[in-house]
């Protein structure tokens, strides 16, 4: 660009003060720059062990990505816990903790896979050809364990970027390991071009956020520091450099204010010389008090920047409460679990070739359907649990009044989405363990009976001749009536070997269980039917066997399922006989002294819901 006399003019975006001296030579921050200064090993190693903050800054992100760990799906229960087993076997979780817990401090870390027949490990491993059973062990190493040969250059390697090989010093001499037998964890990644001269491996995460960290820790030390320093006495003493400059007369100091501070530990007061009569001479005693005021939001402050560079909330980093008004921490805490999630995904994509071996060598195989999803760290609390089940229970009954979908496929959805929300953890083994009751068996196969008896066509038409032309009838909304409802005991012998085995006489015949007793009236079918036919309590869980003020002796037994359809009902108009629903079983009338008697803890086989008008005898 040109002025009006044709001459250059040099622009800049730099703000530049003369007067000031901001942007020029005179500017203090002119020669700011930025400096890599390496924190070595030992240093590493002694801030994790010495220092609390570095120690949180490390540890606690790979402690929330394994602390839930994960769960294997698409198979049934029978593989998944044997998939399990294996991973106990291993030591997943641990050592997985420890790997990321070493990459974190060191900038890297292995987990070493090792077969029971490993053959020449310095050849690419196949999980294919690992067999049942084949896994025997996974080993922690440190990126200081090993050795590394040249990085891959080949931009058409799948492996680019990683060394050809790894060395070991072990007791058989220096063996090299394939780069497929080892599960590679990086600290903080490097990205700049020195990332292809060097090892392959990432740098401490405490290299990154060393000031920070070493602020919070600083200041902690320099307030411990100056809390001997909160209340100095302060001595005025005549002629003071008199006394000193002799040993006698500084020997004869020492020993008046010992002798001054031993009284004051007495007598609580200071004793001091008073001036002469000619107001001269005499001590002047004084305090100086430091004030702490300012110190914890010093304090705070310095904390936080040490947690907002290790990129953990706060409230999960310093175990606070959230600060603020409205403050629940609920938002932080998501978003820094959805970044844990981020890792985690991340962490699956490193355990690959490890995931493929636990699978064979659990199974014998890889279905293709098998795979795992990390689980939750957001803990819910019991009544989230219940609600979300209720939920899923209702959308289930939906979807099944529509048709569009088979019965047994919405059983098995709703099914283990109750066991994956941990609603019913142990919800499929007992579906699975009712329909293998006989009760269920008969039932099922009367139904199929049902089905399968056809109408002779001409029997049919016989039939439909002799009734002749029908009218048409009307269809209209059900008259509001009132409603019982209760579900009867199948497994009715369980209950009353029990019952008898206990003292009870007089046993009541039809055991059953009440959801609802309205005497007031509502439409039967505004709320529909219940989204299952038979319901399987499992056993244990809190039991009761107590006496009602009619006398009757009932065993008392949880279940959410029958709560929601008795709310179901009272939200929709129907009155309660009692202020609190619990689910319960009348054993008898007959009287027995309750206190020796021990609940019943076995399943409990429930059928489908049965109703009633209310018969008030």
């Amino acid at each position: 660009m040109t002025d009006e006399a044709g001459k250059g003019i040099t622009l800049s975006d730099t703000l530049i003060n003369l007067v000031s001296g901001l942007g020029t030579g005179k500017d203090k921050s002119a020669n700011n720059s930025f400096t890599l200064r390496l924190v070595d090993p030992l240093t590493l190693s002694s801030m994790h062990r010495g220092d609390w903050v570095s120690r949180k800054a490390v540890d606690i992100i790979p402690f929330d990505m394994t602390r839930e760990w994960r769960n294997w799906q698409g198979i049934d229960a029978t593989d998944i816990e044997l998939i399990e087993e294996t991973e106990r076997r291993l030591g997943m979780t641990g050592k997985t903790f420890a790997g990321l817990q070493r990459s974190r401090l060191y900038g890297g870390s292995a987990l070493y896979i090792g077969l029971k027949k490993p053959g020449n490990i310095a050849l690419e491993l196949d999980p294919e050809r690992v067999e049942k059973d084949g896994l025997a062990f996974v080993h922690v190493l440190s990126k200081d364990d090993l050795t590394v040969g040249p990085l891959i250059r080949d931009i058409a390697n799948p492996r680019f970027g990683q060394p050809e090989w790894y060395g070991l010093a072990s007791e058989g001499g220096n063996v090299r390991i394939h780069p497929s037998r080892i599960v590679r964890l990086i600290g903080a990644p490097r990205v700049d071009p020195i990332q292809m001269t060097n090892d392959g491996w990432g740098d401490s995460i405490l290299q990154v956020v060393y000031d920070a960290v070493m602020g919070a820790s600083a200041s902690q030390a320099h307030v411990l520091a100056m809390m001997p320093e909160a209340k100095v006495d302060i001595i005025r003493v005549p002629n003071l450099s008199v006394s000193l400059a002799t040993p006698a007369g500084t020997a004869l100091l020492t020993q008046r204010f010992t002798l001054a501070n031993t009284l004051k530990s007495m007598i609580n007061a200071v004793l001091l010389e008073s001036a002469g009569e000619d107001g001269k001479g005499g001590e002047d005693w004084s305090q100086k008090t430091l004030s702490f005021a300012q110190f914890p939001e010093l304090l705070q402050q310095y904390m936080s920047v040490a947690a907002a560079a290790c990129d953990i909330p706060a409230t999960r980093f310093l175990s606070q409460s959230p600060g603020g008004m409205n403050s629940s921490g609920d938002a932080d805490l998501r978003n820094y679990f959805d970044r844990i999630r981020a890792e985690q995904r991340e962490l699956s994509s490193a355990l690959t070739i490890l995931d493929e071996c636990i699978v064979r060598s659990s199974l014998g195989e890889r279905p293709p359907e098998v795979h795992h999803r990390w689980s939750s760290l957001w803990q819910v609390s019991d009544k989230e649990r219940a609600e979300t089940g209720k939920i899923v229970a209702e959308t289930t009954n939906t979807l099944k009044t529509t048709g569009l979908f088979p019965d047994e496929a919405l059983k098995n959805v709703a099914a283990n989405s109750l066991v994956e929300l941990a609603v019913f953890p142990e919800f499929t083994s007992q579906i699975e363990e009712a329909e293998a009751a006989p009760e269920y068996a008969l039932e099922l196969a009367a139904k199929e009976a049902a089905l399968r008896t056809p109408i002779a066509g001409a029997e049919l038409a016989e039939k439909t001749a002799k009734a002749g032309p029908q009218p048409p009838k009307q269809i209209g909304d059900a008259e509001p009536r009132t409603l019982y409802i209760r579900r009867d005991v199948l497994n009715k012998a369980d209950i009353v070997r029990w019952a008898e085995g206990q003292g009870f006489r007089d046993i009541v015949p039809d055991l059953h269980v009440t959801i609802l007793y309205s005497r007031a009236p509502i439409d039967w079918f505004i709320a529909g039917d219940s989204w299952d036919t038979n319901l399987p309590l499992p056993a244990g869980g809190p039991r009761l066997v107590e006496e009602f003020d009619d006398g009757a002796k009932a065993l008392l037994f949880a279940s959410r399922q029958l709560k929601w359809r008795h709310e179901e009902f009272i939200e929709l108009g129907a009155s309660e006989s009692h202020p609190d629903y619990q689910p319960h079983i009348t054993i008898s009338y007959s009287p027995i002294d309750l206190a020796k008697v021990e609940a019943y803890q076995g399943k409990i086989l429930l059928g489908p819901e049965i109703f009633e008008e209310v018969k008030e005898d």
